[in-house]
């Protein structure tokens, strides 16, 4: 079976936890040395890290509505094939939109993390409002996919019932 050459998504994880270590390595290595300078570095990492880890849940939240709309369309019929795919073109969109969004935030990049105030930044409380209404709506569309392929099924309401829960549990 041919496995496509693709990053691994636990490279993230190693590299943040190599920072982490780094900083602990710092921390204990110049303990009672310049406080200013070691908060400076911890703040500065800190930064950097919810930086990167940002751009991180929002691809983590893309791959489970993905895994969750590429199931329905293994399980379900034809009919809402179309609606799987247009829900597809959605997430993937979704993610991208944000990650530029997220990405260009503050004009310089460097801004999100630098103490310094160089440049100037979006409100960024409104784009995660935004990140999160827009993540509601793509869950509550994923949800509702599935709801009449089920309800056709030849069970008792009570197994219908559970059977949705059990998809309502892919909502992130």
């Amino acid at each position: 079976m041919y496995i496509p050459n693709v990053i691994s998504p636990f490279m993230f994880l190693r590299k943040s936890a190599l920072i982490e270590c780094s900083v602990c390595k710092h921390a204990v290595h110049h303990a009672g040395k310049n406080t200013q300078h070691l908060l400076f570095l911890h703040h500065l990492i800190s930064r950097q890290m919810t930086f990167a880890f940002t751009l991180i849940y929002l691809w983590t939240l893309v791959a489970l509505k993905l895994s969750q709309l590429f199931l329905y369309m293994r399980v379900f019929a034809i009919h809402i094939r179309n609606w799987i795919l247009a829900g597809i073109a959605i997430v993937v969109i979704w993610g991208l939109v944000f990650t530029f969004i997220f990405i260009f935030l503050c004009n310089p990049v460097k801004q999100q993390w630098s103490l310094e105030r160089i440049g100037r930044c979006m409100d960024q409380m409104l784009v995660l409002k935004c990140v999160i209404m827009t993540n509601v709506l793509t869950d509550v569309f994923i949800f509702a996919l599935p709801i009449r392929s089920v309800w056709k099924l030849q069970m008792r309401k009570t197994e219908k019932f559970a059977v949705l829960s059990c998809f309502a549990l892919g909502a992130a």
